[in-house]
């Protein structure tokens, strides 16, 4: 089987209980290749390709913690890979490569992923009406060339993660209109808001979550770790915020 690399692609302190692993989706080999009853037969090899080096990703990133390297199935019929009972995780992957992380359960509630490609499109201003919410799209109109690129692709990926890490809680889908990017920085924090309660009841409308995120080789990645600690008060609204002051786990 092909072999993955343990990466740490942000700026902070890599999270404790966490690991995460990132494979070339050109390394997989046939044999590394998904079986029908975990993928269409039919679906074309590339595709297939990067399916699998998502789920050799996550087979190291669990056994990275101790747990044993399988590979994932489905959840049925919500079809998001399913984590063994003791672990959270996330894969997400690109054409060219595959990431997954995977954390220990009793430390995080939910954990989402997500790897863009920042590509230019004439058509970027019709995405981001669709994709922004009108606070982001006013910053967004006061923006041009690779700030503007930066922002929009920080808040599609950041939307993707959060969908990613509630969908397995809730089972509920999101507009990308539902949340909005609060803040953000250099050092790769960016802080979502909720602005719906349509959700879950246990994620009220002004809930915040803070994620990672960074940009390397043209391709913007946002990580979400919730934490099963319980929420820290904020005005009106909650904030779940990992610690990233540890160290590697």
């Amino acid at each position: 089987m092909s072999s993955p690399l343990r990466v740490w692609p942000f700026n902070c302190p890599a999270l404790p209980c966490l690991a995460l692993f990132s494979l070339q989706v050109e390394d997989v080999v046939e044999s590394d290749m998904p079986q029908a009853d975990e993928w269409p037969a039919y679906a074309m090899t590339a595709r297939r390709k990067e399916f699998a080096a998502g789920r050799i990703c996550s087979a190291a990133a669990l056994q990275a913690l101790g747990g044993d390297s399988v590979w994932l199935p489905m959840a049925k019929p919500y079809r998001y890979p399913k984590f063994p009972k003791d672990f959270k995780g996330s894969i997400t992957h690109t054409h060219e490569c595959a990431l997954a992380c995977a954390g220990d359960a009793e430390r995080y509630l939910a954990i989402g992923l997500d790897a863009e490609p920042m590509v230019e499109h004439a058509e970027l201003e019709q995405m981001a009406n669709y994709v922004l919410s009108p606070n982001e799209l006013n910053q967004f109109k006061k923006m041009s060339g690779e700030q503007a690129l930066t922002f929009f692709y920080l808040c599609f990926s950041a939307k993707e993660t959060l969908f990613k890490t509630l969908f397995p809680l809730c089972h509920t889908d999101m507009e990308f209109t539902e949340s909005e990017l609060a803040s953000w920085n250099d050092e790769g924090i960016f802080t979502l808001r909720l602005i719906t309660d349509r959700v879950s009841d246990r994620f009220e409308n002004g809930t915040l979550f803070c994620g990672l995120w960074s940009v390397h080789v043209d391709t913007l990645l946002t990580l979400l770790a919730l934490p099963r600690k319980q929420a820290l008060p904020t005005l009106d609204s909650h904030l779940y915020v990992p610690d990233f002051s540890y160290g590697r786990p």
